[in-house]
């Protein structure tokens, strides 16, 4: 078997990995936009040098200024995407430290949550140890269980006679005479005949013996009603019985403070659902900035895209190209360190988009991944005692879905395919097993789909304990 604990922090292992990547990749992005806005400024200082020695005062300046313009107007745009980025990943951030908060208050919860779990395992131990030994407990059980089993008979009892009366009666119905004589009320108070149908009558009703087979009749019609009141007077007693049973079995786990530590599981309980609820909100939050960086990552507005085109016209234009012509050799080396920087931009750019793109596909994995761990706290797989069975191979399809090869769905599925379930147990007179221990800590957590076992017998202590 393989602990819900061990699988628990070895998404967590997978979700840091992924966190520590996605933001080391912010930095690469960073780094080239700095590098590219360094040689933009090295470009700008370079054109207004050749401007200033080969051209007029009056036509350098114009050049220069225009440069310095159109250069300015592409910077101010960027600068307004890039601040709008990084507000956002601040606010990713914010939602990650959020979650990482809410993950390790979780954490600390569950393990508040185990060792109240234990607890509740020793005080049900010793309610159980006491009920044992008392006569009346024990003969309580026993007149429960023959209570069960005489309203399972007289239920089975009414099924099977229902059956069997429905085909009766209607080969009664199918006799005219009987038919006849019943319509008529023979043999009743409502029976209203004249002198010569007393006659007939009476030897019609002779001749089958209807009054013998009327009191047949009227038992197969009302045998159901009559079998099922005595079926509710069962029911009636077999509950009885299970009240005083459970109010024996509350008397003894309220002595041995079952009951208290039961309370104080749902309560942890119920402080756990509203973490999980606060780290869904959290993760709902990161979410959202997340595609909206990829949003601003891959599209650009019209104003970005006519600052651009100005620019890279300005650049191939004539003012420039007769610029650089008009450079003697002595100034080669600065006219191709223009044509060097130009590429290095270039470069850059690329640089840029791709560490954009790696950093839109580590996102949806962590979003991947984000969905797996929600599922696996949901589920209550981290709770004390959880377990999975050893064909779980966690970490390949953990590897699998940071790969892209799994969805979060696939894990989750593989999840709830190896989960284990403790069998429970058979309930009978010579069991350990406690009926009415099964009430106390009915939790009605609502984190908990699927939940998890309470083991054998005695007292469900719910919650996923």
């Amino acid at each position: 078997m393989i602990l819900g604990s061990e699988v628990h922090g070895k998404i967590r292992q997978a979700v840091a990995r992924q966190k520590t990547a996605e933001a080391a990749l912010s930095d690469r992005l960073y780094d080239c936009e700095k590098r590219i806005a360094r040689l933009v400024a090295e470009r700008e200082e370079a054109f207004t040098q050749l401007a200033r020695r080969y051209l007029p005062e009056l036509s350098a300046e114009p050049v220069k200024n225009t440069l310095r313009e159109v250069q300015a107007d592409v910077e101010r745009i960027f600068l307004e995407r890039q601040s709008r980025r990084q507000a956002l990943e601040r606010e990713m951030a914010d939602a990650a430290s959020r979650r990482s908060e809410r993950d390790a208050q979780l954490s600390e919860l569950e393990g508040r949550r185990s060792a109240k779990a234990q607890e509740i395992e020793r005080l049900k131990d010793a309610a159980m140890q006491e009920l044992r030994g008392l006569p009346e407990y024990a003969e309580l059980r026993r007149s429960l269980a023959a209570a069960g089993e005489e309203r399972r008979r007289v239920e089975s009892l009414g099924t099977a006679f229902t059956t069997m009366a429905g085909a009766k009666a209607r080969d009664y119905e199918a006799n005219r005479v009987f038919t006849y004589l019943a319509g008529r009320g023979y043999g009743t108070k409502a029976y209203r005949p004249n002198v010569l149908t007393r006659a007939l009558d009476g030897w019609a009703a002779r001749t089958i013996d209807y009054l013998r087979q009327k009191a047949a009749y009227d038992l197969l019609r009302h045998g159901a009603r009559l079998i099922g009141g005595e079926a509710a007077l069962r029911e009636g007693r077999a509950h009885e019985i299970d009240s005083r049973t459970k109010a024996l079995e509350r008397e003894v786990a309220g002595r041995h403070g079952l009951l208290g530590a039961l309370e104080d599981a749902k309560a942890l309980e119920q402080q756990r659902v509203s973490i999980l609820e606060e780290i869904s909100r959290a993760s709902e939050d990161w979410s959202r900035k997340e595609r909206e960086r990829a949003d601003l990552d891959n599209t650009k507005g019209s104003h970005h895209v006519q600052a651009l085109e100005r620019l890279k016209a300005f650049l191939k234009g004539q003012e420039i190209a007769a610029l650089k012509a008009r450079a003697v050799a002595e100034d080669g080396p600065l006219t191709e360190r223009i044509g060097t920087i130009d590429e290095e931009i270039r470069i850059l750019k690329r640089d840029s988009r791709s560490v954009q793109q790696e950093q839109a596909a580590l996102a949806r994995r962590l979003r991947e991944l984000h969905e797996v761990e929600s599922h696996f706290t949901r589920r209550n797989y981290d709770a004390y005692g959880a377990r999975f069975t050893n064909g779980l191979d966690v970490d390949a399809f953990l590897l699998g879905c940071i790969a892209g090869r799994f969805s979060a769905r696939d894990v989750c599925s593989e999840l709830d395919r190896y989960r284990y379930v403790e069998p429970t147990p058979s309930i009978s007179s010579s069991s350990d097993s406690f009926s009415g221990f099964s009430s106390f800590g009915s939790s009605s957590s609502s984190s908990s789909s699927s939940g998890s076992s309470g083991g054998g017998g005695g007292f469900s202590t719910g919650g996923g304990f």
